[in-house]
């Protein structure tokens, strides 16, 4: 994977909005390229948030309601370091914290 979601909706409005540079030129002389972070580093994330948000948290817990992960991944999103999050790793590190490793998401 070179680039995140979010940084290819970035390149389309560039283009959409006249960059005519190609776009693996877009991407390096922008410096767009994925440099993907670690489990630690999700790890860290998703920890500070569960620990902030005892509602939500509880919400999973003891209510089952496990669609509010992805409200967690959402704000992982927004509080990572952009072009460097991936949802899929995000959503994966937060099941296994909160021991859901073998749920699929719902």
């Amino acid at each position: 994977k070179k680039i995140t979601g979010r940084t290819a909706k970035q390149i389309l409005a560039m283009k959409f909005a006249g960059d005519n540079r190609g776009v693996n030129d877009i991407i390096g002389q922008d410096r767009l390229l994925l440099v993907p972070m670690t489990k630690e580093d999700y790890t860290t994330l998703a920890q500070d948030l569960i620990d902030h948000n005892d509602h939500m948290v509880r919400q999973i817990k003891e209510k089952g309601q496990v669609g509010k992960i992805q409200w967690f991944v959402g704000q992982m999103m927004r509080n990572g370091e952009e072009g460097r999050m991936e949802a899929e790793k995000a959503e994966a590190v937060l099941r296994e914290l909160f021991g859901m490793m073998n749920d699929s998401p719902k």
